[in-house]
């Protein structure tokens, strides 16, 4: 059984898969190494792959090998089965990886668009020779509304939760109008433009966000594409460790 951990900017998900079927998926909240231990409590975990946004903690590793015999920290560096063009893949984040190889393993042909709407909003493409081709990042939705705040003399954190009206009537309506309506439409827009080049390609969408974004929107919402890419490197990784050690011998 695997075990795969994506560490992110808000929140950290865990997940086990038998091969490549995914059994479960969850939220960890509270001290990492006691919520890990809990939810995997109960199973033998043969492998473990995890990937970590922002500066590595050792910590994380340590507490990982503690459950797996075998860990595997996912970077932007880490060999996938796509040809990956990116030109700096030391910067590349690690759950961008995951996420288009997720998808890949999902779509096996055809051109992708990945679209991640977590604390930012990331657009990854694939093209149909199944070559990662980059992409492009925005501010996400919290971003957006606290630097209305942050960078303002006097305007207010306003929540995404909240009266929506057609036309904001008050400060905070019309900062909810303004930022829901421009995150909408700035997705909407990427998607329709890159489906015009490719009609018969796939958009995926993922991340904590993506709730609100799929509404009337022609694509594949899938809520744990990271954690799958994961698996899949993990799975890829596994596969090309036993037959180097099979060509050794």
């Amino acid at each position: 059984m695997n075990l795969v951990v994506d560490i992110g900017n808000s929140s950290v998900k865990a997940a086990l898969f038998d091969g490549a079927c995914l059994l479960s998926r969850q939220r960890l909240e509270g001290p990492f190494a006691d919520v890990l231990v809990r939810y995997c409590a109960g199973h033998v975990i043969d492998a473990c792959a995890y990937c970590i946004v922002g500066a590595d903690k050792p910590v994380y590793h340590t507490v990982l090998q503690g459950i797996a015999p075998r860990v595997l920290r996912v970077t932007g560096a880490t060999p996938t089965p796509l040809v990956s063009l990116y030109r700096t893949p030391h910067t590349l984040g690690a759950d961008r990886l995951a996420a288009v190889v997720g998808a890949a393993s999902l779509y096996a042909q055809g051109a992708l668009l990945v679209v991640d709407a977590g604390t930012c909003i990331t657009y990854d493409y694939v093209d149909e020779r199944r070559r990662y081709l980059g992409g492009s990042i925005s501010p996400g939705l919290g971003i957006r509304l606290r630097a209305l705040h942050d960078q303002t003399a006097a305007l207010p954190l306003v929540s995404a939760a909240g009266e929506r009206p057609e036309v904001g009537y008050d400060t905070e309506t019309a900062i909810r109008c303004g930022v829901l309506g421009g995150m909408e439409y700035e997705v909407a827009g990427t998607i329709a433009a890159w489906q015009t080049k490719h009609p018969q390609g796939t958009v995926c969408l993922t991340g904590g966000n993506a709730y609100r974004l799929a509404q009337g929107l022609h694509v594949q919402r899938h809520d744990c594409l990271v954690e799958i890419g994961l698996n899949y490197l993990l799975l890829h990784d596994t596969a090309a460790t036993e037959a180097s050690a099979h060509g050794a011998l």
